[in-house]
């Protein structure tokens, strides 16, 4: 059975829910990260990390595709998150993620809180 270590920052979670909290780091992870830059593009001068909800679920292990989305629909709606669809192939609907200049101010307050095991 594989372990997974979880980080989100305690105020988030107190606002939004755990899940969006975690959902917000993976985001706010990826975009920040070294050699992360696979996912990452920079457009409409903003950075964007490009990942389906599936795979995010992938990535955490604990969260299902649905809460992934539950967790990004409450990001999008109070304004942390900017949701759009920046692909070239118009059959390509994978979603793209930006943080809007309120989540990246939540983003850098403080820091994550790791929260050991979360056994899947």
């Amino acid at each position: 059975m594989a372990d997974t270590t979880v980080r989100f920052k305690p105020e988030m979670a107190e606002k939004f829910g755990v899940n969006a909290a975690i959902v917000a780091q993976l985001i706010w992870e990826k975009i920040t990260e070294e050699g992360g830059e696979r996912h990452v593009h920079i457009k409409e001068f903003r950075v964007w990390f490009r990942c389906s909800q599936l795979l995010m679920s992938g990535y955490l292990g604990c969260m299902s595709k649905d809460q992934v989305r539950r967790a990004v629909k409450i990001l999008v709606e109070n304004s942390i998150l900017k949701k759009g669809c920046l692909n070239e192939d118009r059959f390509d609907h994978t979603n793209w993620y930006s943080f809007t200049p309120y989540g990246e101010q939540l983003m850098k307050r403080g820091i994550a809180k790791e929260e050991g095991e979360i056994l899947c």
